[in-house]
């Protein structure tokens, strides 16, 4: 009996130095997963903000920091240019590119919680002529003729990869 009354001291602080341990370790996961970014894409047709185009939103609560984005066509992979890989999709959409904006996806470049990025967007001032290049992005992205994986990391360094077809992002590492 004197031998369990001196061990049992021990056996308690080795089981709350474990149940700490392990709380620690929780808590360090909860503040990973907490600021998360959440990115989601989408096709907006708003003439009354004239809004039309293509566009993403980090409706989580950290930001995405952006390392590559590689465009689909048709399921080709569309090469970068001088003037950006949503350019040249345009192109390839045979949309007329001077009615859009296009923006580019630089690496490292940080997508900020709540920001409305665009990809590509009508010019402000489009000439009447560009509707038929509106309509054909708008089936474009509704038909998933064009598509796009996104890979990029959170604050923590936790790797993701959003993909517009599936308007969903996966975790790709720590």
């Amino acid at each position: 009996m004197k031998k369990i009354v001196e061990i049992a001291p021990i056996v308690i602080a080795l089981a709350a130095l474990y149940v700490a341990a392990q709380q620690g370790k929780i808590q360090r996961e909860h503040n990973r997963t907490s600021v998360e970014p959440r990115l989601s894409s989408y096709f907006s047709n708003d003439g009354a903000t004239d809004q039309w185009g293509l566009f993403m939103i980090n409706n989580g609560l950290g930001p995405a920091f952006i390392e590559n984005m590689d465009i689909f066509i048709d399921g080709a992979r569309i090469e970068n240019s001088e003037f950006g890989k949503f350019f040249e999709a345009a192109k390839a959409l045979n949309l007329q590119v001077l009615c859009f904006k296009f923006a580019r996806a630089p690496r490292n470049h940080s997508i900020k919680v709540g920001e409305e990025y665009f990809w590509v967007k009508t010019q402000p001032k489009a000439p009447k002529n560009c509707s038929g290049s509106k309509l054909k992005l708008m089936a474009a992205v509704t038909s998933e003729r064009i598509n796009y994986k996104l890979k990029f990391k959170s604050i923590y360094g936790a790797k993701f990869e959003h993909t517009l077809s599936s308007n969903n992002q996966k975790k790709l590492s720590e």
